[in-house]
């Protein structure tokens, strides 16, 4: 794209003698337009590191187990947030699934202990491969933020009827 200036320079001549290089009123020539700024980042890159721990019972995931599930049915692992300048990817490893089962995993409100269970954001359904482990990882866009109430990510049952209960879950923290 080309872009014309036209500059003007008003010039006053008195009489016929010589003129005054200073006496000559100029306009300053614009400066070329700046190549837009880059937005700094909007949070530090940094790794943090979570324990996923086996919902056994209301003291750890509050009343998150409504078919209050034994140990067995239970996993357990680490959350991983990467975090960069504008997006965060989670990286759920955990083992001790039923092998080949789908878990959903969220985000909730709240605390392992006190979870709102009224208020979710899926992440993703993972399958436990054959040993009964699983990774998944997600990757998000913007800042990676914990509300005033906190976080938790959870995984669910494998089974439509355990759906609704968590299984493992971890409180994420800044």
């Amino acid at each position: 794209m080309a872009i014309v200036v036209m500059l003007t320079a008003p010039v006053l001549l008195v009489g016929c003698g010589s003129i005054n290089p200073a006496a000559i009123a100029t306009t300053p020539s614009p400066t070329p337009a700046s190549s837009p700024s880059v937005a700094p980042p909007t949070q530090n890159p940094r790794t943090l590191t979570f324990k996923l721990i086996a919902c056994t019972g209301p003291a750890v995931c509050g009343n998150s187990n409504p078919l209050n599930e034994g140990p067995s049915k239970f996993g357990q692992g680490t959350v991983r947030v990467d975090i960069n300048a504008d997006s965060y990817t989670i990286t759920v490893t955990a083992k001790g699934f039923t092998p080949k089962s789908s878990h959903l995993i969220n985000f909730h409100p709240g605390s392992c202990a006190t979870p709102n269970l009224d208020q979710f954001d899926q992440l993703v359904v993972a399958t436990a491969d054959a040993t009964g482990s699983l990774t998944s990882v997600t990757s998000l866009p913007g800042s990676y933020l914990v509300p005033g109430p906190g976080r938790i990510l959870t995984v669910h049952g494998d089974e439509m009827a355990r759906r609704q209960t968590h299984i493992a879950c971890t409180n994420l923290t800044n």
